[in-house]
């Protein structure tokens, strides 16, 4: 920003310019005068007049002020000036911390108020947008696409899950405790039926958007580690037998636990909660024997 006068009530001729940078926290004063004879006093507010740098609270003068003597005053004058405009630009110059983790959970919180609303179909950077109180720009600066939108929710499903099977005793694991934290990631209740239709909107659109099909492969990625150390822990616990191949028993569970999400989607009312237990149940007690 630039602001610039011509002294022409003054005896010599003098242009006094401010030029200051909120972003850069950086402002400048120069008073470029003809003819001049000697630089101007100190002013109030202000320990440097002469050529240089100087430091004034939390913005940095440059000064390159020579003022002939007759016309201090008027440089007195802006100095005051000049000290206003400081602490204005020091004030501006401070910048508003923000919480990037929490602002996406905001949003994010408010797509599911939406699903459970309106069901997955209505998300949409504008309707979450709306349903979080902010303009649309917002949200996009954050997170950038519906495909964003999406693979933030399941990837906080999939974090939500993890949390959910550490709960359980692994020091005392049995088959029960070992069904209890597979089932965690099953879809076996009308909420999270409604939660696990955003994985399905996100795996609808990776057939045309390279962003839904980046973000589904990592989460698949993480899903299926979780899974091999999930296995791990029932190995240890001699739930699982030893011989037993766990890379090929990760894929074999990867499998079962989406297949069993998807027919609890279609059909919820038919694999009920506890015939889905039961298959789980079935599966980790085949994976205690050796295999054949």
């Amino acid at each position: 920003m630039t602001s610039a006068t011509t002294c022409g009530s003054l005896s010599r001729n003098c242009l006094v310019s401010m030029q200051f940078s909120v972003g850069a926290v950086v402002m400048a004063l120069f008073v470029r005068c003809a003819n001049p004879t000697k630089p101007a006093k100190p002013a109030d507010g202000v320990d440097c007049i002469t050529p240089g740098v100087h430091y004034h609270g939390l913005i940095r003068l440059r000064w390159a002020v020579v003022v002939p003597a007759d016309v201090q005053q008027a440089g007195v004058g802006w100095a005051v000036a000049v000290k206003a405009a400081t602490v204005k630009a020091t004030r501006r110059a401070m910048p508003k911390i923000v919480d990037h983790d929490e602002r996406r959970s905001d949003y994010i919180d408010a797509l599911w108020r939406l699903v459970t609303r309106e069901g997955a179909g209505a998300i949409s950077v504008r309707n979450v947008a709306a349903e979080a109180g902010v303009s649309p720009s917002n949200v996009v600066h954050y997170l950038p696409s519906r495909a964003d939108l999406l693979g933030e929710a399941v990837n906080r499903l999939v974090a939500d899950a993890v949390r959910s099977a550490r709960v359980v005793d692994t020091a005392n694991l049995d088959l029960n405790g070992a069904v209890d934290m597979v089932m965690v990631a099953i879809p076996n209740s009308a909420a999270r039926r409604r939660q696990s239709e955003v994985w399905l909107l996100l795996l609808a659109e990776q057939e045309s958007n390279a962003d839904a099909r980046r973000i589904l492969s990592g989460l698949q990625k993480t899903v299926h580690d979780g899974l091999r150390q999930i296995l791990g822990v029932f190995t240890a616990g001699g739930i699982v037998h030893p011989d037993r191949d766990l890379d090929v028993e990760t894929n074999r569970l990867h499998a079962l636990i989406d297949g069993l999400s998807v027919q609890t989607l279609i059909s919820p009312r038919v694999m009920d909660p506890d015939r889905l237990r039961s298959i789980v149940t079935h599966h980790l007690t085949e994976l205690g024997s050796p295999p054949h």
